[in-house]
C-alpha cells in the first residue's frame, strides 16, 4: 500500500485552525433602522433621490499613502458619511449584526471573541471605483474589515480580495430586502472596488476588533502542508493502478453530521481546516476530492443474555457477525454543485490512516428474538462523514469497481445531466459494454437491459451494442424482458448487422428460451429495414424446428408450462416469418401442427393463436394465417356439432388419482346414479385427504363438513359442474369460430 495512507493523515492533523482570508455571506433579516444627520431615515430598498441626498451631505472618501491621507478622485471615487453621523437601531438589529459578526469570525478561523466598530457609511454612484490598497489599524485591536451592502439597485462594483498569491471576486449587489450582503478580510489583505456600472451602491464599514489582550488574528496560511499533500497526491496518481493499491483515498471527519446538513460549508473546526487544504492540494495535483458519508451494516448472531416479560427490557449480546456491507453515499462537491456520482463500495483498505474506524460507535443497533430454530440476530449501522480523494484520471476505475450496477446507475444521472455531461456519459457507455455481465446471472435483470441500452440509443453508442449483441449470443440466460429495448436499439444499427445479430441470438437460445426468441422473431422481422428480412430466414427456420419437436405440455404439478405460452410462441413466429416473407417456413410448420393434435391441442393452441393474429389483422390475411384460420374453423364446427346435453342421473366423472380405500368409496359414489348424497364419517386426517381428492379431480362433489357427531362427517353433494363448464365452453367457442370467420371474410 503506498505511504500516503499513513502520511496523508499525520500532515492533516497538523492542520487544526480552520478558516480563510475571507468570507461573505448574505442574510435574510429585519431591515435595521439607518438614520443619516441631514438626511433622516433611509428607506430600503434604498431609491436613487435619496441616494443623491446621502452623497450631497457626504464628504470625498480619501485614502492612505504612508503617514499621509490624500483625495484623489484617479484612485479612489467614492463619498463617505462619518460613523458619529449614522445611528443604527432596530428591535432585532444588535442580534443580527452578532450572529453576522460570529460567521465571519469562524469563516476567518478567529476563535477569539470579536465586535464590530462602525467606521463609516460610503457611497458610490455610477464610475466609482477604489484602486488596489491595503486597510490600515484604525482601532486598537482591529485585524479585519467587514463591509455590509445595503439593498440599493445597481451593477458592477465587485470587490476583489487578494491574499499570498490567492484572490477571489465578490459580487455583493443585493436589489430587495429583507436580504442584506457582507463580506469581511484580513486588514493586511490587498482589495480594491471595481467600478460600478449603475445604480447607486450603500455599504457601511466596520472595524473588526479582537476583544482582550494578545497577539492579533492573521490570516490562516497553511502552505507548507498544502504543499506536502500536493506532493504525496501528485506521487501517489502518478502510480499505475494496481490491485494492492486502492484506488481512492478515504479520510474520516472528526464530527459527526447528518445527510441533511453534510456540505463542505457546514464543516466544523478541524474537518473545515482539512477539507480547506486538501481542497487546494487536489486542485495542484489533478485529484478529485469529494465529500460523503460511510454507511457501514453488520448482521450477525446475538445471544439473550436476560429475560424480561417486555421485550424492551430484554437484553442481548453480540455473539459474531456474518455479513457486513459498506458504502459510501451522499456525495457533496467543494463548490456546492450536484454530482452525479452513484453509492460505491467502500472497503477497509482504502481508510487513510488504515485504523481510523477502530474503536467508532453504531449509530443504531437493533436485536431481533429468536423464532423456532433460528437464533437471537442483530444489525447494527455505523455513519461516518469522510473526505474522499482519487485521481482524476481514475474517476471510471473508482465507480467501475463497484461493478456494472454502479457504472450503469451514473450512466443514468450522467445522461439527466444533459448535453454537458455526454462526452463523459459515451466513456461510461463503453466502458460499461466492456464489463456487461455476459457470463455471471447474479443480480441480472432486464429493466438494467432496458436502462443500458436505452442509454446507447440516446448517445448513439453503436459499439456498445454491437458489443451487447455478440455478448447476448454467448450468455447462459435470455429473457424475453429485454427485447423492446433491444428492437430500439437495433434501429441504430446498420440493418444487415443487425439482422444476423438477430440470427445468432435465436440459434444460441432457442432450445432453451422458446418463448423470448419467438417475441424477438415477432418483434425484429417488421422493424428491420426490407433487404435485411431474407437475412432472418435462418432464424426462422431454427425457430420452426425446435417447435416442432417441442414435447406435449408436461402434466405433472412440479414442471408447469404457462398457460397461453405455445399459443403466444405460434402467433409471434408466424408474425414474424410473415414479416420476414418466409412463407415456406411457415407452410412447413403448420402442416405439422395441424397434423399433430396430440402434441399441440386446437383447443389450447391453434386456436388461441389465430385469435391472437386475428387481433392484429390489417387488410387481407397473409396466406399462411388464412390456413390456420381455416383449420380452426373446421376444428370448431366438428366440436359444436357435437351437442351439450345436461346429465339425465347422478352418475358423475370418476377418474381420481387415488385408489385408497376411502377414494375407492369416493369413486363408487360418483358412478352410482341414483345417489346424490355420500355421507363420510371419518377422522379429520382421512376426510381432509377425500377432500383433497375431489378438488385435485374436480369432481362434480360440494362439500361440507358436519360437526354434531364424532368423528365428524364430510357430506358431499353432487353437482352439474362438468355440464355447466361445458355450456360455458360451447359458448366460448362460437364466439371464437364467429371472430375467426370474420378474419377470414377480410
Amino acid at each position: 500500500m503506498h505511504p500516503i495512507y499513513a502520511q496523508l493523515p499525520e500532515i492533516l492533523r497538523s492542520v487544526r485552525r480552520p478558516g480563510d482570508f475571507y468570507h461573505a455571506g448574505r442574510r435574510e433579516m429585519f431591515m435595521p433602522s439607518v438614520e443619516i444627520d441631514g438626511v433622516g431615515p433611509l428607506a430600503f430598498p434604498v431609491l436613487p433621490q435619496q441616494a443623491k441626498q446621502l452623497q450631497e451631505v457626504a464628504e470625498p472618501a480619501p485614502y492612505g499613502q504612508g503617514a499621509h491621507t490624500l483625495v484623489d478622485t484617479a484612485v479612489r471615487r467614492t463619498w463617505q458619511i462619518a460613523a458619529e453621523r449614522v445611528r443604527l437601531g432596530g428591535k432585532y438589529w444588535p442580534r443580527d449584526l452578532d450572529a453576522i459578526v460570529q460567521r465571519c469570525a469562524q469563516g476567518l478561523g478567529v476563535a477569539d471573541p470579536v465586535v464590530a466598530q462602525l467606521y463609516k457609511l460610503l457611497i458610490y454612484d455610477e464610475g466609482s471605483f477604489f484602486l488596489s490598497h491595503r486597510d490600515t489599524e484604525k482601532a486598537p485591536g482591529m485585524f479585519a474589515t467587514l463591509s455590509m451592502v445595503l439593498p440599493s439597485a445597481h451593477s458592477g462594483g465587485e470587490l476583489l480580495v487578494r491574499h499570498a498569491g490567492r484572490e477571489v471576486c465578490l459580487d455583493l449587489s443585493t436589489a430587495e430586502p429583507p436580504d442584506i450582503t457582507y463580506a469581511a478580510f484580513y486588514a493586511d489583505c490587498q482589495h480594491e472596488l471595481r467600478p460600478l456600472r449603475s445604480g447607486w451602491r450603500i455599504a457601511l464599514v466596520f472595524n473588526l476588533l479582537r476583544v482582550g489582550a494578545g497577539r492579533l488574528p492573521q490570516a490562516p496560511s497553511h502552505a507548507e502542508q498544502e504543499d506536502a499533500l500536493a506532493a504525496l497526491l501528485q506521487d501517489w496518481a502518478a502510480q499505475p493502478p494496481a490491485a494492492e493499491q486502492p484506488c481512492k483515498i478515504v479520510y474520516p471527519l472528526e464530527h459527526a453530521y447528518s445527510h441533511a446538513e453534510l456540505s463542505f460549508a457546514t464543516l466544523k473546526n478541524a474537518d473545515a481546516a482539512a477539507a480547506k487544504v486538501l481542497t487546494a492540494a487536489a486542485a495542484r495535483a489533478n485529484c478529485e476530492l469529494h465529500l460523503g458519508s460511510i454507511a457501514i451494516t453488520e448482521n450477525g448472531m446475538a445471544e439473550q443474555t436476560h429475560f424480561s416479560r417486555h421485550d424492551r427490557d430484554d437484553e442481548y449480546e453480540i455473539v459474531e457477525v456474518y455479513e457486513r456491507q459498506a458504502s459510501i453515499g451522499a456525495w457533496c462537491c467543494p463548490d456546492g454543485l450536484a454530482t452525479q456520482l452513484p453509492e460505491l463500495e467502500f472497503k477497509d483498505g482504502e481508510l487513510a490512516p488504515p485504523d481510523a474506524l477502530r474503536g467508532i460507535e453504531s449509530d443504531e443497533i437493533s436485536f431481533e428474538e429468536a423464532t423456532g430454530n433460528e437464533a437471537p440476530s442483530f444489525e447494527r449501522i455505523y455513519r461516518v462523514a469522510a473526505l474522499v480523494l482519487w485521481p482524476r484520471p481514475q474517476r471510471l476505475a473508482v465507480i467501475g469497481a463497484g461493478g456494472w450496477r454502479s457504472l450503469l446507475t451514473y450512466l443514468g444521472a450522467l445522461l439527466e445531466a444533459g448535453q454537458n455531461a455526454r462526452g463523459e456519459a459515451l466513456d461510461v457507455l463503453n466502458t460499461l459494454a466492456a464489463r456487461w455481465p455476459h457470463q455471471s446471472c447474479y443480480g441480472f435483470n432486464a429493466h438494467a437491459v432496458s436502462r443500458f441500452l436505452d442509454a446507447a440509443v440516446q448517445l448513439g453508442g453503436e459499439h456498445a451494442i454491437a458489443s451487447y449483441l455478440i455478448g447476448l449470443a454467448n450468455r447462459p440466460r435470455y429473457d424475453a424482458g429485454e427485447n423492446p429495448a433491444l428492437v430500439r436499439a437495433l434501429g441504430i444499427l446498420r440493418a444487415d448487422f443487425a439482422a444476423r445479430s438477430v440470427g445468432e441470438i435465436v440459434r444460441a437460445h432457442a432450445a432453451t428460451a422458446l418463448p423470448a426468441c419467438a417475441d424477438l422473431f415477432a418483434r425484429a422481422a417488421p422493424a428491420l429495414a426490407a433487404e435485411a428480412r431474407p437475412l432472418l430466414h435462418s432464424a426462422g427456420a431454427r425457430l420452426v424446428e425446435v417447435l416442432q419437436h417441442r414435447p406435449a405440455p408436461p402434466r405433472d404439478r412440479y414442471t408447469v408450462r404457462p398457460a397461453g405460452e405455445d399459443a403466444a410462441i405460434l402467433a409471434d413466429l408466424l408474425l414474424g416469418l410473415d414479416a420476414a416473407n418466409a412463407a415456406a417456413e411457415a407452410d412447413k410448420l403448420l402442416e405439422h401442427l395441424i397434423a399433430s393434435p396430440k402434441t399441440f391441442d386446437p383447443g389450447q393452441i391453434l386456436v388461441p393463436a389465430a385469435l391472437r393474429l386475428g387481433q392484429l389483422q390489417r387488410g387481407t390475411l397473409p396466406a399462411s394465417w388464412a390456413r390456420l384460420f381455416q383449420a380452426c374453423v373446421l376444428w370448431l364446427d366438428e366440436r359444436i356439432a357435437c351437442p351439450v346435453a345436461a346429465p339425465k342421473n347422478y352418475t358423475r366423472p370418476a377418474k381420481l388419482a387415488c385408489n385408497c380405500a376411502d377414494c375407492a368409496q369416493l369413486s363408487a359414489f360418483l358412478r352410482d346414479p341414483a345417489r346424490r348424497e355420500w355421507r363420510f364419517q371419518a377422522a379429520q386426517a382421512r376426510r381432509s385427504h377425500v377432500e383433497t381428492t375431489i378438488g385435485n379431480g374436480r369432481c362434480d362433489v360440494d362439500t361440507r363438513t358436519e360437526t354434531h357427531t364424532r368423528p365428524h362427517v364430510l357430506l358431499c353433494v353432487k353437482n352439474q359442474g362438468s355440464y355447466l363448464r361445458a355450456v360455458e365452453l360451447r359458448k366460448q367457442e362460437l364466439e371464437q369460430r364467429d371472430a375467426l370467420r370474420a378474419a377470414l371474410a377480410g
